[in-house]
């Protein structure tokens, strides 16, 4: 390009570019803006090498993960999954691992890997394995399942991964949760029955094994046998109100059960309880509801059950509960004799037995029972009546006589358990046992063990073993040998296998008197102690005329 000549400058100072006539600034720019590419406006002379560096440079960052995701893709021969978080520095095993499924022999693949890859600190690899390696998994058991699913799910948290922590800390809660659950405490069967829910979240994460190493620790698995809705069951017969609402317990629970549990409940500063108590009663009592409301408000105010308005309210239940109970009595009463209804004459012959809220009055219980055996028998010759056959009749007089296994006995005929319109007879039961418990009657406490065994009375284990230490000192033989059985094995109480050999010899004594007077499991239990010789010397030749007494003695 020539050299541009001199500007003319106009009289505002800006210069005129002889070449094109075009305006410009001197003090901004040395030329105008069609021949401006003059010394001071080129570009440096580093400017070039830098860029292409520059781009070279990006080029690199964005090939180093590319490389590495493609390898990882080549080395899976799958698609990678969405719903598996996998580090994309973590060696190939971890990540053949964590997507692997379907078939056994993927399965077992699969398990090659995760051993390989926990062995190097991948923790997610550690849980993976210790699902396949579960008792249920569909895996065989093989070497690298060889430390165990309890210990692959540890050393997962060892090596630091957030689930396998998690899960290791629930099976320690559940352990805990459902030693106070089967003694008897109702809310830790309702707070353990989230912890059984198979689908929940923290066993989901991806790899469905999770829930196998989870569920393969023993205590889980005794404890979340039969699921949530099992739990909830167990929590509402001990008396957790929130329990008897939930779908798995609610069929179950009578309306006038739910209630007194509520009312229980809010006695004892439920806040929860109140407010559902208040909501049952909004219909058939507005200002009782009201009052409720209030009171709940009160508890949360003041944030238990000692400050004043908390106290007032229960002062004020004090002097109004036994009215309502009397009133609650005579509602029973006239249900019985007025209008019928067999379960109304039970409860009511057992509030004026024992004088609750009422003057006792032994005989008035005693014609509600009446009233109750003549409902029952004129049922049988009207459709859809309550109805008892003759034996049943008699069974149902020597409960009133009080014989409590007869009323247990009854309980059964009429299809019901601790619950439903044969409660007031089975609690009845359960108090004429508890009486001849006391009492060193033997059979009575043994049928107390059962009942808290089948879950039907609050208190686990430890209440049931202490029925049987008592009828075990009531001479009942089967409490006795039942005793030994549990000491022999440690369940429940310390192993003693001299203490076992002493239970078995008492059994042996007392069982021959229970045998003649017609308990056919007597006899076969005789039976046993005398063919394993526990205890005592063996006699295979008694033990096989026992047998055959138990079986021929035995209901069809």
């Amino acid at each position: 390009m020539p050299p541009e000549p001199p500007p003319s400058l106009s009289p505002q100072g800006s210069a005129i570019c002889k070449h094109h006539g075009l305006r410009y600034d001197p003090r901004l720019s040395s030329g105008c803006i069609r021949c401006r590419r003059t010394r001071d406006e080129a570009p440096p002379s580093y400017a070039g090498p830098l860029g292409v560096l520059l781009v070279l440079g990006g080029l690199v960052l964005l090939a180093i993960p590319l490389r590495t995701s493609l390898r990882a893709y080549l080395a899976l021969g799958v698609a990678p999954s969405t719903s598996v978080i996998l580090p994309p520095r973590a060696s190939p095993e971890h990540h053949r691992c964590l997507l692997a499924e379907g078939t056994s022999e993927a399965l077992a693949a699969a398990s090659r890997d995760c051993e390989v890859a926990c062995e190097t600190g991948w923790g997610a690899s550690c849980r993976r394995l210790s699902g396949l390696c579960a008792p249920d998994a569909a895996l065989p058991p093989g070497p690298a399942c060889s430390p165990g699913a309890l210990s692959l799910l540890q050393r997962g948290c060892t090596h630091q991964d957030p689930i396998a922590c998690a899960l290791v800390s629930e099976q320690a809660r559940v352990e805990i949760l459902w030693k106070a659950c089967d003694s008897g405490l109702g809310l830790s069967c309702a707070e353990l029955a989230p912890l059984c829910d198979r689908n929940r979240t923290s066993l989901t994460d991806g790899a469905p094994t999770t829930a196998w190493a989870f569920f393969a620790h023993p205590t889980v698995r005794q404890a979340c046998a039969g699921g949530p809705d099992r739990l909830h069951e167990l929590g509402c017969a001990q008396g957790y109100w929130a329990s008897c609402e939930h779908p798995g317990a609610q069929k179950r629970v009578s309306p006038e059960k739910l209630r007194n549990l509520l009312e229980h409940a809010c006695d004892r500063a439920d806040v929860g309880a109140c407010r559902r108590l208040a909501a049952l009663l909004h219909d058939q009592d507005p200002g009782a509801s009201s009052a409720l409301l209030a009171y709940a408000r009160d508890l949360e105010a003041c944030g238990g059950p000692d400050c004043p308005p908390v106290r007032r309210w229960r002062d004020r239940l004090s002097e109004e509960r036994p009215h309502a109970e009397q009133r609650g009595a005579s509602t029973r009463e006239a249900a019985c004799m007025e209008q019928g209804h067999v379960a109304s004459c039970w409860a009511a012959a057992e509030t004026y037995a024992l004088g609750e809220g009422v003057p006792q009055d032994s005989n008035r219980a005693d014609t509600l029972n009446a009233r109750a055996r003549k409902l029952l028998q004129e049922g049988c010759s009207q459709p859809g009546g309550d109805c008892a056959s003759p034996d049943a009749l008699k069974t149902l007089e020597a409960c009133d006589r009080g014989d409590g296994s007869a009323c247990l006995a009854v309980v059964r005929i009429q299809g019901g358990g601790s619950t439903g319109n044969a409660a007031p007879l089975f609690r009845r039961g359960v108090r004429h046992l508890q009486a001849d418990c006391k009492q060193q009657k033997g059979a009575a406490c043994w049928a107390l063990a059962e009942l808290y065994q089948a879950g039907m009375l609050p208190g686990g284990e430890e209440a049931q073993i202490e029925q049987l230490r008592r009828g075990c000192d009531g001479r009942h033989g089967r409490s006795c040998h039942a005793l030994a059985q549990r000491m022999a094995e440690g369940r429940g109480v310390p192993p003693s296998k001299t203490e076992a050999e002493r239970l078995y010899r008492r059994a042996s004594e007392h069982l021959p008197v229970e045998c003649e007077a017609g308990d056919f499991a007597a006899c076969s239990t005789l039976a046993e102690i005398l063919s394993d010789g526990k205890g005592v010397p063996r006699d295979e030749a008694k033990a096989a005329q026992l047998r055959a007494r138990g079986t021929s003695s035995s209901p069809p």
